[in-house]
Order: C-alpha cells, then sequence, then structure tokens
C-alpha cells in the first residue's frame, strides 16, 4: 500500500476535510482524537460520516479513532465503518491484546454491515514505552494491520524526553518500528515534523526516516505532501541503477554465466532482490497518479 505522506484533517473542521480529500497525499487521516476539542466530538464525528457517506474521490481513508479506553471509541467506529474508507488509526495501542480486541470489534462490524471479513484495515500509532517494547508482539496479531505509525510527541512524554534537534531519543523506537514493521512485510512510517517553516529540516529528517526503511510520514499541513512523497520515493539514480542491475542479470541468464556483473561490480541477490523491489515500487506510484 502507497502511503508515503499521510495527512492529519481535523474532522471537526470541513474546510480541511474537503482540502485533504483533494490533495495529492497518498492517504488522509480524518481526526476524531487530538486535534479535536471535546466540545467538537459530536460535530466531529458527524461530519466525517458525511463526507464518508459523500465518496472519497478514491483517496485512501484512514479514522484516527479516541483511544481504546474511552467510551467514544465504538461511537467513533459505527458512526464512520463505511467500505468508502481503507480503515482505523488507533491512537496509543501498546500490546497484542488491544490489537486482539480492535480485530474483534471490527469483525463484528463488518458482519453487522455485510462486508467481507478483514475489508477495514489498521494502521495503529505506537506512542508509548511500553508500545516500543511490544512491537513484535503487536505487528503480528492482525492481518488487518498495514502499517505502524510512530507518534514521536506521546513517546516522548512518556519517556520524559527532550525534543533536541534532531530528537536523539527518537533513533531508537524508529530503528526498532522500521525493523517490526518490515519483518512482516508492512508499513513504517514516521512520526509529523511541527515547524511548518522549517522546509529543510523536514527534508532531511524524512530522507533519514526512508534510509531506515520507513515507507512514509504522518503529516500536519498540506505544504509537506510533496516533499514526503519525494523522500519516500526512490530517486531517479536508484531507479536507473536499478534497472541496469535487472538487465544484467536478464543477460547474464541468457548467456548461461556463473555471474552477474555490472560494470566491475559483481551483483549479489540482495542487490537483485532491492532492484526489483524499487521497480515494483515505481510501478505502484505509476498505477496510482
Amino acid at each position: 500500500m502507497l502511503l508515503r505522506s499521510m495527512m492529519f484533517v481535523p474532522a471537526h473542521n470541513k474546510r480541511i476535510i474537503e482540502k485533504g480529500i483533494n490533495s495529492n497525499a497518498d492517504a488522509i487521516i480524518i481526526d476524531l482524537e487530538d486535534s479535536v476539542p471535546e466540545s467538537d466530538k459530536k460535530t466531529a464525528r458527524k461530519n466525517a460520516a458525511e463526507y464518508i457517506m459523500k465518496g472519497t474521490n478514491g483517496k485512501k481513508v484512514f479514522i484516527r479513532t479516541n483511544p481504546l479506553e474511552s467510551p467514544m471509541l465504538l461511537e467513533d467506529i459505527n458512526a464512520c465503518a463505511n467500505k468508502c474508507i481503507t480503515g482505523f488509526m488507533p491512537p496509543k495501542i501498546s500490546s497484542e491484546e488491544d490489537m486482539l480486541y480492535l480485530d474483534k470489534l471490527l469483525s463484528q462490524k463488518e458482519k453487522e454491515l455485510d462486508i467481507e471479513n478483514g475489508y477495514f484495515k489498521l494502521a495503529p500509532l505506537v506512542e508509548t514505552a511500553a508500545a516500543v517494547l511490544n512491537l513484535a508482539s503487536i505487528v503480528r496479531h492482525s492481518d488487518r494491520t498495514v502499517a505502524i505509525c510512530f507518534g514521536g510527541e506521546d513517546y516522548l512524554n512518556d519517556i520524559w524526553g527532550t525534543h533536541g534537534c534532531p530528537p536523539k531519543a527518537f533513533d531508537t523506537p524508529k530503528a526498532l518500528i522500521a525493523m517490526a514493521a518490515r519483518s512482516v512485510g508492512i508499513v513504517p512510517i514516521d512520526t509529523p515534523f511541527l515547524d511548518l517553516q522549517d522546509q529543510e529540516g523536514f527534508i532531511r529528517e524524512k530522507q533519514e526516516a526512508f534510509e531506515l526503511g520507513f515507507g512514509g510520514s504522518l503529516l500536519i499541513n498540506p505544504r509537506q505532501i510533496e516533499d514526503a512523497n519525494r523522500c519516500f520515493t526512490p530517486s531517479k539514480e536508484d531507479v536507473r541503477i536499478s534497472k541496469e542491475i535487472i538487465r544484467a542479470i536478464e543477460k547474464s541468464n541468457r548467456e548461461g554465466a556463473g555471474c552477474v556483473m555490472l560494470g566491475d561490480v559483481m551483483v549479489g541477490p540482495p542487490m537483485q532482490r532491492r532492484a526489483e523491489r524499487i521497480v515494483r515500487f515505481m510501478e505502484l506510484v505509476e498505477r496510482e497518479k
């Protein structure tokens, strides 16, 4: 699933929902949680349901619900469960039990709506030290999970950390999130970058996340979309080299050579797999344009 740019839109603001649906973000997250004041929760839920029923122009749409312990969770799911959405982004997931609970809850909702089991996907937020330590079990306990998303600010608060520039406290959880997600074939998603005036800082941080193995980032503003899409897409040079590697492999196979050479460099299986993955990824990007 292409999730290079996942932009939050607060559900109590119809104008921002509209902008999100019509943006170039790979996915939007209609937010019923942190960005919505308590006094606007009902309005937010009503707006979200209204836009979902209108249709979302083929955009991937996730609903960020209120936390599992909140009585509003069921209200959020009941209001927004519809085949027009991709799935849900539950906040503050901390264990495999949380994932199993959500899986059963969504299975029951699908049954009520006569929707095939497993239709609604999950992109849970990892925001605490406990969640980071439980990543190996969290990623394996629901086939619905398509992404694991890092909530850096809540994580910092949980560990009593400070937000340096760059935030060193993010190094370990980000490495673990990337490894856990990729180990089961789902997409690791980076935490939002909050300084909207620092474009260079955004690009630098997201390029580093891409190097770590992340496939995309949570966003808080449309001006970050194009940079995110570029940062989490292989460079033209990477694509060119990948295609050359694949051509060299095909030539070697035709000629029955014992090894594959690209110029003076021997191409081994890891390089071949990476080249093939990059080409497949670019095909996905072209299909979703």
